[in-house]
């Protein structure tokens, strides 16, 4: 679990040594980036015939909060 996640390297290698991997980040755009590394890290080992792995965001991410003020 990476509570901070940023734009994913570790998720990356995560998806690239066949670590399961969870990863939460407060910014949407990084959360997108972070997935989209992760994808290509699965896609580049696909294609040289390593064990896949699936990419993508849990359900209901980047739901922003309402603040309590």
């Amino acid at each position: 679990m990476d509570p901070f996640t940023g734009l994913g390297s570790t998720a990356a290698a995560c998806a690239r040594l066949g670590i399961d991997f969870i990863g939460s980040d407060i910014d949407e755009d990084y959360l997108g980036r972070a997935v989209s590394r992760a994808r290509g890290a699965v896609l580049d080992d696909a294609t040289e015939g390593k064990r896949p792995v699936k990419a993508g965001l849990w359900p209901g991410a980047g739901a922003r909060r309402k603040s309590r003020a």
